[in-house]
């Protein structure tokens, strides 16, 4: 049956649709330079919820340096693309700079190249952040690429400190340098992230954490992250946090304290403890990870020198552990549980990690701690006086990948680490019922098709 019509309910309904548009409005679009000469100058004329669109080229000087949106909503956007609309600082300052909780949470920089960045020499205060700083603010980053930047102690490329969301997302930040001073070395060569920060979609590599002769040694070649952030679907790969003598590199990809790194490849990084990833304090937790041809000195692929560090459904192989300048002995070519750690691995691929002396799987330190379970692991490469624990379901055996790298060759990024169709790490090999690892099946058997006599001679006719 119709219903007669509602004259208050449409009027309240009516009116609720023109103030949520008005609220969200639909803002002009400010050109530069055909309307405004620099970026700056457009931001400073935008309201709220404007977009200041960029036309490509590259922009360099005044204006277009130490960007700041001022507590603005807007969007700043390279029309084109990345690849075409470049913001050039030559090295004299950063691209962009949002400081202050009053900058919106939609406001966002898209679709630039940020090159030649730099905060070292920077007031005090401001060494952080050689591409971009986002400091207590909640905008985001999206679509961009980062490279050849440097900062003064923390984020060569990127740096964010906020206790609001924020999100980096389908960017490529590589090649940048986070630089040591006398009382401090570099953190987060590529980006270092502190609190809810999202970082998705993303490739990080050729990043440098450098060390301080004077202070404790890098750490996050490619990324620091900690306070709740979270890296996800990111490629983290050819890093560097490298030390000096007793000053140890950490993370050579990730590292940090109370974070997550999901779904990601993190491959031919290098450092002194944790090639992959080196995680200290507070939980962190990596999940449906790829982490080898790694390189360190201790833990190949990844270490644990305290907290807890839980690694699930993940592949932990090729990794390698060989001397350096650091003056510790090579242990644990897979992981390294040091002293207060204590490192759980569920589901997880721990094979065909080695050392100077050859095949090296484990190194639980004194004090540290590992406990498997469901894993594929080589039971007999475990080194150290550390408590090792091990269900019933966890097994010694091949994990037949379609072609792993030789580990001797780490740090590298190669290899194809999909399993084998008889693979016992898929879950109808296992006791577990469960995919093992953080590949799939990708290779096996050629099929054959039945064919009959008559199909023969009718392929010849």
């Amino acid at each position: 049956m119709r219903r007669p019509f509602d004259f208050r309910s449409s009027f309240f309904s009516s009116l609720g649709l023109l103030l949520v548009s008005a609220g969200s409005g639909i803002g002009a679009t400010l050109l530069v330079p055909a309307e405004y000469p620099t970026i700056q100058a457009g931001i400073d004329a935008a309201v709220d919820g404007d977009v200041v669109l960029v036309a490509p080229g590259t922009y360099r000087g005044d204006g277009n340096r130490d960007i700041r949106f001022h507590g603005k909503d807007l969007r700043v956007l390279g029309e084109g693309g990345a690849s075409v609309t470049i913001i050039d600082p030559e090295q004299t300052n950063r691209g962009f700079t949002l400081e202050g909780s009053d900058e919106p949470i939609s406001a966002s920089i898209e679709g630039f190249t940020i090159r030649n960045g730099r905060s070292r020499w920077l007031p005090v205060g401001s060494w952080d952040g050689g591409g971009i700083l986002i400091y207590d603010s909640r905008a985001s980053i999206r679509n961009c690429i980062i490279e050849d930047c440097e900062s003064e102690i923390a984020g060569g490329g990127v740096y964010v400190r906020t206790d609001g969301p924020v999100t980096i997302e389908g960017c490529t930040i590589r090649g940048n340098i986070a630089h040591a001073d006398p009382d401090v070395s570099g953190r987060g060569g590529g980006l270092a992230v502190q609190g809810p920060v999202t970082v998705v979609d993303c490739t990080i590599e050729d990043n440098v954490a450098v060390t301080s002769v004077l202070s404790g040694g890098p750490r996050g070649g490619g990324v620091l992250a900690t306070g709740g952030a979270s890296i996800e679907r990111c490629h983290i790969a050819g890093n560097e946090a490298i030390g000096w003598d007793s000053l140890a590199g950490q993370g050579g990809g990730v590292a940090g304290s109370d974070f997550t790194v999901r779904s990601s490849y993190i491959q031919g990084n290098s450092a002194d403890l944790g090639g992959g990833i080196s995680s200290s304090g507070s939980l962190c937790r990596a999940e449906s990870c790829v982490i080898t041809g790694n390189f360190a000195v201790q833990g190949g692929g990844l270490v644990a020198s305290s907290g807890v560090l839980e690694v699930l459904t993940s592949t932990v192989t090729s990794n390698r552990v060989d001397t350096s300048s650091f003056e510790e002995t090579p242990r644990g070519g897979g992981l390294a549980a040091l002293s207060g750690a204590q490192v759980l691995l569920d589901a997880t691929i721990l094979w065909g990690n080695c050392a100077p002396t050859g095949d090296s799987g484990a190194f639980v330190e004194s004090g540290g701690s590992l406990g498997l379970a469901c894993c594929a692991w080589e039971l007999a490469l475990l080194e150290g006086a550390g408590d090792v624990s091990t269900d019933e379901e966890s097994f010694d055996a091949d994990p037949l990948f379609c072609l792993p790298l030789d580990c001797g060759a780490a740090p590298s990024a190669d290899g194809d680490y999909s399993l084998h169709a008889d693979s016992p790490c898929l879950p109808g090999g296992n006791g577990c019922g469960v995919r093992i690892g953080a590949e799939t099946e990708g290779c096996g058997a050629t099929p054959v098709r039945e064919a009959s006599w008559g199909g023969i001679k009718a392929m010849f006719r």
